[in-house]
């Protein structure tokens, strides 16, 4: 990994520390050598375990996208509290610096990103434990966020006033990445959930006016610079939660 995982723990108390949210999310994305995965998902989880005890964090593998293979560590969202928990190693700091340098000796790189929730957009639930994340990493023109979110936001009230059950969070990028992009997860258990139709245009039009839909929906695509997609699976073994 370009950081040992000790380091990228420790920024992120840091930084969340002065951070004016309590929805943000820190992730790391970690590519591990190809011929090293199963010793990494061993050592990965007897690392935290031992150094780290208190960290309470989800492990998901990509299993789609450019990034298939990878897995992708998150933690939070969280409150101050949580935050100002000092991350001290139980066994000790020489020990420490030992577990990590052999978890990187397995790594090709590593990648840390700060996300905050977009709390009035999501449709999820608190805490979900759904197996599967469908990801959408989207590039807008900048200057086009607001007329995005106004989209995103006629989007949720059409879902609710009609019952949906869709699992779905935005998220923009806190001190770290482009700040014209947002990322959607969707949570799903199940692949074929992906199949379901909401009948979205039908519904839309009918809440806010004959062809609102046509309209709104090419409308936010010409601010999109780019989009690209993944598919994360839970590991529930690698996760402390």
């Amino acid at each position: 990994m370009k950081r040992l995982l000790m380091i990228a723990v420790m920024t992120f108390m840091a930084v969340v520390t002065f951070s004016q949210s309590n929805s943000l999310l820190w992730t790391m994305t970690v590519d591990v050598k190809m011929d090293k995965k199963l010793e990494w998902e061993k050592k990965m989880a007897t690392f935290v375990k031992t150094h780290y005890p208190q960290l309470k964090y989800r492990a998901w593998e990509v299993i789609s996208g450019v990034k298939t293979g990878t897995y992708v560590l998150i933690i939070g969202p969280t409150s101050y509290k949580e935050m100002d928990v000092p991350t001290v190693s139980p066994k000790g700091e020489a020990l420490m610096r030992t577990d990590s340098q052999a978890l990187d000796a397995l790594c090709n790189s590593s990648e840390v990103n700060y996300y905050t929730i977009v709390d009035d957009l999501g449709t999820s639930k608190p805490d979900r434990k759904l197996k599967y994340q469908v990801i959408s990493y989207t590039e807008l023109i900048p200057g086009t966020w607001g007329d995005a979110r106004t989209f995103f936001l006629h989007q949720k009230q059409v879902r609710e006033k009609n019952g949906s059950t869709l699992d779905l969070s935005y998220l923009r990028p806190s001190n770290s990445g482009a700040a014209n992009s947002f990322m959607s997860v969707r949570f799903v258990e199940k692949m074929e959930e992906l199949d379901a139709s909401e009948n979205t245009e039908a519904l839309y039009d009918k809440m806010f006016g004959d062809n609102s839909w046509y309209k709104d929906w090419n409308g936010y695509l010409s601010t999109i610079r780019q989009t690209k997609s993944e598919i994360r699976v839970l590991r529930t073994d690698l996760s402390s939660l």
